[in-house]
């Protein structure tokens, strides 16, 4: 890692900060494996590779005054291979880690109007996460079913060139919080506190999924697919109440 910072005045700091990561021994779930089924061990559904990641920083922070805060953002890039024999994933080729978020964004503002009620917001932005989902269907070789051999049917199967081959939508929110403080004693003092998660109540994806629609059109029976997001996280207010001594 290597940085510089700068100060104006002290009035404002602005710092710089590039970095460079090597990781070893990573693991990652084998293809086709799955932590929810529990017929093998776990050691025997991961594999071991290497990955990297490395990236910018950039800050600009005001923390004096009535109104302070900061401005940051960070550009990264993380990626994987898993090349070793018996442990390869993705043909051995390189790809983008789950979590490789290419940008974010953060701008937080707190103003003091008094020595007794202050507020913050936080706006965040981020480049969704990675995820491995099925670009082609198609059908598989007959079948024929265990119990009645004459029987014979197909199923469909899934195709994806990459591992993490596709990204969701970028996230961002607004966070707000309100504080009004009061002096119980000289030595004790409290705090209630308004906290607002989310406040514009974006639906930011958690996880996005392949939904097949089944159904005949006239003699044909017709198969749908489309992409569904699934998202956690509403508007959350929270209201607590804190002493201090």
């Amino acid at each position: 890692a290597l940085g510089a910072a700068y100060s104006v005045d002290g009035l404002a700091d602005f710092t710089l900060e590039g970095y460079y990561k090597q990781m070893d021994n990573l693991l990652e779930y084998k293809e086709g494996s799955s932590y929810m089924s529990g017929d093998t061990d776990w050691q025997n559904k991961v594999a071991m590779g290497k990955g990297w990641s490395y990236g910018l920083e950039l800050m600009a922070q005001r923390s004096v005054g009535r109104l302070n805060g900061w401005i940051a953002y960070t550009w990264n890039k993380s990626q994987r291979r898993f090349d070793r024999p018996g442990m390869v994933i993705n043909g051995g080729r390189t790809f983008d880690a789950k979590y490789d978020r290419r940008h974010k964004l953060d701008i937080t503002c707190n103003y003091k109007f008094s020595d007794r009620f202050d507020m913050s917001a936080t706006w965040l932005f981020e480049t969704g996460n990675c995820g491995t989902i099925y670009t082609q269907y198609y059908d598989s070789e007959l079948l024929a079913d265990e119990k009645d051999e004459q029987y014979q049917y197909t199923t469909t199967l899934g195709y994806y060139e990459n591992r993490n081959n596709f990204r969701l939508n970028p996230t961002h929110r607004l966070d707000l919080s309100f504080n009004w403080h009061r002096k119980l004693s000289e030595r004790v003092n409290r705090t209630l506190n308004l906290s607002i998660y989310n406040a514009y109540n974006n639906r930011n994806p958690f996880l996005v999924y392949v939904y097949t629609d089944s159904y005949y059109r006239g003699d044909e029976w017709v198969e749908e697919r489309t992409l569904r997001q699934l998202t956690l996280f509403p508007i959350l207010p929270t209201l607590s109440y804190s002493i201090s001594f």
